[in-house]
């Protein structure tokens, strides 16, 4: 997961406050390895790729806007109050998180190594499409830059105490533009690109993981995250303290709001309403030692019937690697280092560099070259199937969507991250040149558009949406689903309808339209609306089957219309069984009228099947 927050003149701090200040404290587990920078951008203020990052250089950059070394102002001076970065978080999913947890040193040194190529590899993905930045009067001209400057820090505990695997990345609001000036990043292109760096992360993850260790994975989520087959549910849980506290203060509040609304929360508010119960639930970091954490970790899983060997036989955890090379550098620098560089690295140290892919099979023989891809899943087939998936998932999609969605499809074989995010982009050209592949313009704002403006909408959806229009327009006032006014007429009293929600359930039981829209912002109180008009359906004799994309959209509906309601999803699949001769019905005839509530969020393909059931 890529979680992303804003970050101030004073933010920097905490990212130090848990760092060891010698290498020996670090190797007997008090603190976290020091932060190392990242980006193509280092070069302009003096720092190089893989060094330790000072509290000095730290405090010039992101508190006081300075070049670390000269000491220059890097263009105009921070705000008091003013966005100096952005804190990017790449966070393992939990099974990675248990497996170095319970792993021996060994393994757990390649988990580790797994995780930060992984990042790196996202990062550089940011680095080329989101270094960017505007000029001009309310910033309408987008201009390029020398890159993104990122200082990145390890931890490996949640706020909670579970084992955690995520990494910080502080990326400073300021680049070095083509025209030599300095000037704030273009935020948007690097919350455009987020989502999609986040998948490439994991699929990163995922192929290191197998390289090395020879782990599987399960099944790809819609958030491109996969856990490793053989970790079982028990240690997730056991391990979820931080999610489970959230949940608990989040769903009495998402509760309420509900009841008090009458409808289920949109996503945004549920977001909202996570994002509360975070901060409320957020105790101070703690930085124990990281032997007495693993002790208690081991103990927990014990607690559960989970020791290391049981684990480490569950996941098929492959022979260990035979040796260990050094990782560009991450221990602080020794009295007579440099600043920024790292002193000597100790010969113990369980760090594994890149290059050290071992896979289980043989020293030094990647996975990727013992197991070739199945002709599904060849490029060519993740580039239409990566488009289909964008396409469903909006009508109008961006490169962004597709890359996303072909880091998630790729098979995991053993490729480098580097070369994972290589091939990513190859695909994703492959998918934006297909047929199916339609450009539809650009999204501009300003003089000139953003590198991520382009727009394209497949086939099947434009194909979809011209149905759509075709069946609205040819119901036009045809007399379906019509109720006499008399009976209308006390429904706004007798519902508490507000004199807008009443003219919409004019409009949608008094026009006789084969199909009719409502829209209205969230909290308009469009569930009720939609509730009021199925009861006017009902009493003049009508049937109405209510659908919604979610199980909970479907039960708020359900609570609204006090009629039969379904998931989209799920009546799709009973309505192409139907269609393919196999028992189930529809259950749709000429009274019955069809609700969907959310029709915004469910793809065109998805709501063509309607008009013909119909």
């Amino acid at each position: 997961m890529l979680s992303s927050a804003k970050i101030g003149t004073s933010s920097w701090r905490y990212y130090t406050a848990g760092v060891a200040c010698q290498a020996s404290e670090y190797y007997a587990g008090v603190g976290e390895a020091p932060g190392r920078w990242h980006g193509r951008g280092l070069e302009m203020v003096g720092l190089e790729p893989g060094a330790v990052v000072s509290e000095q250089q730290l405090e010039a950059l992101f508190a006081r806007g300075l070049h670390p070394s000269t000491g220059g102002r890097l263009g105009r001076a921070w705000r008091t109050d003013g966005v100096t970065g952005f804190d990017l978080t790449f966070s393992a999913p939990k099974s990675v998180s248990a497996l170095w947890a319970l792993g021996d040193r060994g393994s757990a040194a390649q988990v580790m190594a797994a995780h930060r190529a992984a990042v790196r590899a996202s990062l550089t993905y940011l680095d080329t499409h989101a270094a960017l930045s505007r000029r001009g009067t309310d910033g309408v001209e987008q201009v390029s830059s020398a890159g993104l400057t990122a200082a990145v820090f390890d931890h490996r505990s949640s706020r909670a105490g579970d084992p955690q695997l995520h990494t910080h990345a502080l990326v400073l609001n300021k680049v070095r533009c083509d025209d030599g000036r300095w000037r704030t990043l273009d935020a948007t292109e690097l919350f455009h690109h987020k989502k999609s760096a986040g998948m490439i992360y994991q699929a990163a993850l995922r192929n290191e993981m197998h390289a090395r260790l020879g782990v599987t994975f399960r099944e790809v989520n819609e958030n491109g995250q996969a856990d490793i087959i053989g970790v079982p549910d028990e240690l997730l849980r056991l391990w979820s303290k931080r999610t489970a506290s959230i949940d608990a203060e989040a769903a009495p509040k998402i509760a309420e709001y509900e009841k008090l609304l009458g409808r289920t929360l949109s996503p945004a508010e549920r977001v909202g309403v996570v994002k509360t119960a975070v901060l409320k639930t957020r105790s101070r970091k703690q930085h124990p030692e990281l032997t007495a954490l693993h002790t208690t970790w081991a103990a927990e899983a014990a607690g559960a019937g989970w020791t290391p060997e049981r684990l480490r036989r569950a996941v098929g955890l492959g022979t260990p690697p035979a040796r260990d090379r050094q990782e560009p550098p991450v221990l602080p620098a020794g009295p007579a280092g440099p600043a920024g560089r790292s002193g000597p690295v100790e010969p113990s140290s369980p760090q594994i560099a890149d290059t050290d892919r071992h896979s289980p099979h043989g020293a030094g023989v990647l996975l990727s070259n013992l197991s070739p891809a199945p002709a599904q899943v060849l490029p060519a087939g993740v580039a239409a199937a990566a488009l289909q998936g964008a396409g469903c998932r909006r009508a109008v999609f961006s490169r962004a969507d597709v890359t996303g969605q072909v880091a998630a499809l790729l098979p995991t074989s053993g490729l480098s991250a580097a070369e994972l995010v290589a091939r990513v982009e190859q695909v994703t050209d492959m998918a934006l040149v297909l047929d199916d592949a339609v450009p539809i313009g650009l999204q501009t704002v300003g003089v000139t558009p953003r590198a991520s403006d382009a727009r394209y909408a497949t086939v099947q959806v434009l194909a979809a949406e011209s149905r759509i229009l075709d069946v609205a327009e040819g119901g036009r006032k045809g007399g379906y689903g019509r109720v006499p006014l008399t009976a209308l007429m006390p429904l706004g009293r007798d519902a508490g309808l507000d004199p807008t929600q009443y003219r919409a359930v004019l409009h949608l039981t008094g026009g006789g339209d084969f199909l009719s829209v409502l829209t209205a912002p969230a909290g308009a109180g469009k569930t009720s609306t939609l509730g009021a008009a199925a009861r006017a359906w009902q009493d003049a004799g009508y049937q109405v089957v209510g659908l919604a994309p979610s199980a909970r959209a479907a039960a708020g509906l359900a609570t609204a219309t006090c009629g039969p309601t379904d998931t989209l999803a799920k009546w799709l699949h009973t309505h192409h069984r139907t269609a393919a001769g196999e028992a189930g019905a529809s259950g749709l005839d000429g009274r019955t009228g069809v609700v969907v509530d959310g029709a915004s969020m469910v793809s065109k393909p998805d709501l063509g099947p309607l008009d013909g059931a119909a």
